[in-house]
């Protein structure tokens, strides 16, 4: 894989990011480990995770930063680009957690579990649109000050809400966010089937890949690959899939993305991270998807690209 920069940043980052959702649930220590080690040996350096992945409640820990931690101390020159996110809302309330004592008991637990001093790029994993942004970003800029992030950005923020903050941050010559994670697919979901229950999480349209190209901030989706009903095709896909995603336009993409794999000589879910990012070009907008792996196999597939 070929590095690039993420835009606007100093960060040097693979074109795909690995998910770490499953590190320490369904993906034990030694199945996590042997994963990195082929991401990095294949040029990927890309992690993405939160401090409630795998979370163990009891312990007041993430097992998928835990193991993260782990991997970096047993791999101390390794060029892994943690991104982690915190301010999730609270699972038990659905009470937000966008404000300065969360943020910075979140931040703070991370870099503890990730034994890290800094973290390279931290997500707000949710907005609170009950608050002015102007507040969110001075809360960040803050801890930009105290030197425990490099860079922050937005997962689940609308595009006017990204719009506000980054007119906010260039009037106090702030750099705001520098990057927007949310749910973007190149597939055409069917109406009244979402991929997902959770009201929360924001959809990027595709007429708002423009106003972020506008605003060059870059787009790092998740979910992205649709859990991999382009790779499996409707038959193999299961029902649940089938009811988001299975129709006459998605049909038509999947046989185009089995024309590319074939032209291209790599699987099919490589050949649609390779389009995804390739259609960011089209658009004038760095695409970086997150994909994640449930075995050693389908991340060999992966790392073709």
């Amino acid at each position: 894989m070929k590095k690039q920069i993420l835009a606007g940043t100093e960060l040097t980052v693979s074109p795909i990011c690995l998910g770490a959702a499953g590190f320490g649930s369904r993906i034990d220590k030694d199945t996590a480990f042997a994963m990195l080690d082929i991401f990095s040996a294949a040029g990927g350096n890309f992690i993405d995770t939160a401090n409630i992945y795998a979370r163990d409640r009891a312990a007041g820990i993430s097992r998928s930063e835990e193991l993260l931690g782990l991997y970096l101390k047993e791999r101390p020159k390794s060029d892994l680009v943690i991104a982690t996110k915190g301010a999730h809302y609270d699972l038990e309330t659905r009470e937000s957690r966008v404000k300065r004592s969360c943020i910075e008991a979140d931040l703070d637990e991370s870099l503890r579990t990730l034994g890290r001093d800094r973290i390279d790029l931290y997500w707000l994993h949710r907005d609170d649109e009950s608050l002015p942004i102007e507040e969110i970003i001075d809360i960040m800029e803050d801890l930009v000050r105290a030197d425990k992030i490099r860079y922050y950005a937005a997962s689940n923020y609308t595009v006017e809400r990204l719009a506000r903050a980054k007119a906010y941050a260039e009037s106090i010559g702030a750099k705001g966010f520098s990057a927007v994670s949310n749910y973007w697919t190149p597939l055409k979901g069917n109406e009244g089937y979402p991929l997902s229950s959770d009201t929360t999480l924001v959809t990027c349209r595709d007429g708002d890949l423009a106003a972020l190209a506008d605003m060059g901030l870059p787009l790092i989706p998740f979910s992205s690959t649709a859990k991999g009903w382009v790779a499996k095709g409707a038959e193999g896909a299961g029902e649940k899939l089938n009811l988001c995603f299975d129709n006459a336009e998605n049909r038509e993409f999947r046989l185009k993305m089995a024309e590319k794999a074939a032209k291209e000589g790599c699987s099919v879910q490589t050949a649609l991270l390779r389009y995804m990012g390739e259609y960011g070009n089209f658009v004038g907008l760095q695409i970086i998807p997150i994909t994640a792996c449930s075995n050693l196999a389908q991340l060999e597939e992966i790392i073709e690209f």
